[in-house]
């Protein structure tokens, strides 16, 4: 019986140690998804959507450079829709508004971030202040 025992303690030692192996780097390859570096095919992709060079530094400034103050909410949004599918992580109702004396009106914000990995890794969060006529106060890139 001691040696049935013992047979079976090591078979099943072997299994789970296989099991542990294959289950870590299943693991490792969804780690590597989720946290691993940006696509640059993804960025030439894109690139080529919008005329820059094919990297995440100049898909940011073009951006940057597409946005500027007094814009409309609208105008901000094909500005994304240029570059993929995005989402609004966060957004000011009427009971989260803000008074902004600098500006003499209320602000409501919004926080865009793209859906799929490689651009939301990439290009991070943008963060935007509009009035309450829809209209971009200011804006600034989230880096993290």
């Amino acid at each position: 019986m001691k040696k049935i025992y013992k047979i079976f303690v090591i078979v099943g030692g072997a299994v789970f140690t296989a099991l542990c192996i294959l289950l870590s780097i299943k693991l490792y390859d969804e780690l590597y998804d989720l946290f691993g570096p940006p696509s640059d095919e993804v960025a030439m992709e894109i690139a080529e959507q919008i005329g820059t060079e094919p990297n995440w530094e100049a898909i940011r400034s073009y951006i940057s450079e597409s946005i500027e103050p007094g814009m409309t909410k609208e105008e901000v949004h094909a500005v994304f829709d240029d570059i993929g599918y995005w989402e609004v992580y966060f957004a000011d109702t009427e009971e989260t508004k803000a008074w902004l004396p600098d500006y003499d009106t209320y602000r409501y914000r919004e926080h865009i971030s793209f859906s799929e990995r490689n651009r939301r890794i990439a290009l991070k969060q943008w963060l935007f202040m509009y009035d309450e006529n829809d209209i971009l106060l200011r804006y600034e890139y989230s880096s993290l």
